[in-house]
């Protein structure tokens, strides 16, 4: 999304200038690769079953989706860090001091975002299984509660940002 501009409200707005919009935007690519990842099931008796011919080729969009969303979730935790910094004086002047802090600073961030995710996505997979869910269609339409949540959050951040004054 680098150099992509969004016009809101009569001004252009460059969608990665600040930190928390690079971070903000990550989140729903991250989850979609995780849930992706989870959803190429190897059992053709489940109903949502992925179907790919040959097996090596299956392992590889497992993987790669997966691989996909710890990029995304390490470019966030990296972006963490940044908002990190920019937020205390103190993590600033311990980053500056030590890479081993910064770099425990972001192991702990993306550890953190990979199980907030994890978890949003374990309990999309779960939501599959519920018997109403066969009238839904799909399962990537059951992450549509937690995505509209992202979006809420990213919708009263750019209000917050507003009324901050930017």
């Amino acid at each position: 999304l680098d150099g992509v501009v969004l016009h809101f409200r009569g001004r252009q707005i460059l969608v990665q200038d600040r930190t928390i919009r690079r971070f903000m935007y990550g989140i729903p690519l991250a989850f979609f690769c995780f849930y992706s990842e989870g959803i190429v099931h190897t059992h053709r008796d489940c109903r949502w079953y992925i179907a790919i011919a040959q097996p090596g080729l299956q392992r590889l969009a497992r993987a790669g989706t997966y691989a996909a969303g710890l990029v995304v979730v390490l470019s966030m935790a990296l972006a963490a860090l940044r908002m990190d910094c920019n937020g205390s004086a103190n993590v600033s002047r311990r980053v500056r001091r030590s890479r081993v802090y910064a770099f425990y600073h972001v192991l702990f961030r993306f550890t953190e975002l990979c199980f907030r995710l994890g978890a949003g996505a374990l309990l999309c997979e779960g939501l599959r299984v519920l018997p109403w869910s066969a009238k839904v269609g799909a399962p990537v339409f059951l992450c549509a509660p937690f995505l509209v949540l992202v979006l809420v959050y990213c919708v009263a951040l750019q209000v917050a940002n507003e009324w901050g004054g930017k």
